[in-house]
């Protein structure tokens, strides 16, 4: 049962087997030990693709690495400060005054805050 799973496993690879009977194999159990903790590696990077799949990031698998896409975070805490902004005048006329170079106590920045 144990080879038919391996068997079903391996079949889309091209490979040559090859048999080393008794004491002529003497890497048996090394070899058998790592495929199988490489076996459980090969599971639980399905079980985290999987994972980036249902946050709907982008995963793209390539020979030497596996790269995710770019996941750009935004807070509407900003939004709602700009227009808090936009409705206070006196903070209005600062900003008039920054941006013509007059005010050096205040500044702003890339977001307009």
């Amino acid at each position: 049962m144990r080879q038919r799973r391996w068997l079903e496993f391996l079949k889309d690879y091209d490979f040559k087997l090859s048999y080393h009977p008794g004491k002529a194999n003497v890497v048996a159990d090394a070899l058998s030990r790592k495929s199988l903790h490489m076996s459980s590696l090969m599971a639980k990077e399905l079980d985290l693709i999987e994972e980036f799949r249902d946050l709907s990031l982008v995963c793209e698998v390539t020979p030497k690495s596996v790269k995710l896409g770019m996941l750009k975070l935004t807070n509407p805490f900003l939004e709602e400060i700009k227009e808090c902004q936009k409705r206070d005048h006196k903070l209005m006329e600062k900003m008039v005054l920054v941006n013509e170079g007059k005010e050096v106590d205040f500044g702003v920045d890339e977001n307009g805050v």
